[in-house]
């Protein structure tokens, strides 16, 4: 090979053919333009290599600041980091499993279009888009920085930069492109032309950069430039099982609800979401039983396990019985009955059912799943539970003189024993055992046939026996005497 002549200033050009000298004005090797020629080797071969075998030196003091330059610039190189071995999810994406990137395995199907559309395109992406199958929603996906798709094709085997800073060249003596290599790694469609990425130059705001796929060049374009669109997510993962508090087992098509994406479990319990990095809200629902929910906070190449653990929903019924009327209830557990009713609880919930008699009724105790007694019963729910609450009329009520404040006395006899006879007497519509004797000079008014609370007249008083007037006077009314 002859001898190559260099003047101050000159650079050196490297390529198959040899050595050519050319301006840095001319091809200024920076990460912005590192895609001049298929040809470029810059810099890369052994340092011996190149001296010896490219450069001879004379005694020209031109010459040694040449070398002196070349031998500077070299010790400032250092190899890029690596991306990490790319998986296929077999659902329409790959991930890096180094930068935990997921990229759209189709890397061409949003097509090209300028920046401003390359920036918009990836927001709208949705499963089963791009024959997607992972539940992504609408605002999943995004268009990747410069530093992120650069990093994609700087895995093992791949092509490989070489960079000082900002200046790098292409060190491939496979002879492999990136588009090829990220082909063989099971992406599809990638184009060897450049893709956008959503980095604007700082100062340019109408240029963006761009990563090409041929060189693995990254350089910068018009921001009306028609160029490729690849979107990406940063993800994170949640996932977990379900089971049965009661049983253990676990539970199958149980709904969970991971931010506003919604999934139903495996046959194992099991489900799992793959997010972009953030706080949500995870929701286990499913028919029978209680909801349970938690919050997580993921970040990017993440993994939190949530757990959950469903309480079964157990019918507790509460049954009324007897004449009288009255309510049981749990506060804390919200349940309130004045009739007979049902309510579900969760599995192992504490219950403290308290009765309460209404006006003019008695609670007289309990029957069924273990209560007992006059007071609050308090139980456990294990099982489906039947309670039974009863209530009869109190009878200290069952005749009201109607004077203002009423006056009220437990039988007819005690009443005309008693009353001034200055206002009627009230009696409920019920039967009255023994007989009846006024023996007062009074005259006493007597209405029967009351509901227990005196609301309504509705039934007939009956004295089963003698009725007796041995002084005064007794005017009745739906009075029956037997």
């Amino acid at each position: 090979m002859a001898k190559t002549d260099f003047t101050a200033g000159d650079g050196i050009f490297i390529n198959t053919m040899g050595v050519e000298k050319y301006k840095p004005k001319d091809y200024f090797i920076s990460r912005a333009l590192r895609e001049v020629a298929p040809t470029i080797w810059i810099l890369l071969q052994p340092l011996d290599t190149i001296f010896k075998k490219y450069i001879f030196l004379g005694s020209s003091p031109v010459k040694l600041r040449l070398l002196i330059l070349i031998l500077s610039s070299c010790s400032l190189f250092s190899t890029a980091a690596l991306a990490g071995i790319v998986t296929d999810n077999g659902n329409g994406t790959m991930t890096d499993t180094s930068t935990g990137l997921l990229w759209l395995k189709n890397s061409s199907c949003l097509g090209s279009t300028n920046w401003a559309g390359a920036v918009d395109l990836p927001k709208s992406l949705a499963s089963p888009a791009c024959n997607l199958a992972d539940n992504s929603q609408a605002g999943d996906w995004r268009l990747p920085t410069k530093e992120e798709l650069d990093s994609l094709i700087r895995g093992p085997g791949a092509p490989q930069m070489i960079c000082s800073g900002d200046l790098c060249a292409i060190y491939n003596p496979a002879g492999e492109n990136p588009n090829a290599w990220l082909t063989a790694q099971g992406f599809t469609s990638v184009q060897t032309g450049y893709y956008w990425t959503s980095t604007t130059v700082i100062d340019n705001s109408g240029k963006g950069w761009t990563v090409g796929m041929t060189y693995g060049i990254v350089n910068t374009a018009d921001k009306i430039s028609t160029l490729f669109v690849w979107p990406v997510r940063s993800v994170s993962t949640v996932t977990g099982t379900l089971s049965d508090s009661a049983t253990a087992s676990p539970l199958a098509d149980t709904t969970v609800t991971v931010g506003t994406k919604s999934m139903q479990t495996d046959s194992a319990g099991a489900y799992t979401a793959i997010m972009a990095p953030g706080s949500y809200s995870v929701t286990a629902t499913k028919s029978g039983y209680q909801s349970r929910n938690a919050t997580v906070t993921t970040t990017t190449n993440q993994t939190i396990v949530r757990n959950f653990s469903l309480k079964p929903m157990i019918p507790v019924t509460i049954s009324f019985t007897g004449a009288g009327s009255g309510t049981v209830s749990d506060a804390a557990a919200g349940l309130s009955c004045g009739s007979n009713c049902q309510n579900n609880f969760a599995w192992s919930t504490s219950l403290n059912l308290t009765p309460a008699p209404l006006p003019y009724s008695l609670f007289t105790g309990w029957s069924g799943a273990g209560c007992s007694g006059t007071g609050p019963c308090s139980l456990t729910v294990t099982a489906l539970t039947t309670v039974t609450a009863n209530f009869i009329f109190d009878t200290a009520f069952s005749v009201r003189q109607d004077a203002t404040p009423y006056i009220y006395y437990p039988s007819l006899q005690n009443a005309l024993d008693t009353t001034a006879g200055n206002a009627p007497l009230l009696a409920w519509g019920t039967s009255y055992a023994g007989g009846l004797n006024l023996t007062r000079a009074i005259a006493v008014k007597l209405y029967g046939g009351y509901t227990a609370d005196y609301s309504l007249r509705t039934g007939v008083t009956t004295i089963n026996g003698r009725l007796t007037v041995a002084k005064g006077s007794l005017q009745v009314d739906r009075v029956s005497i037997r």
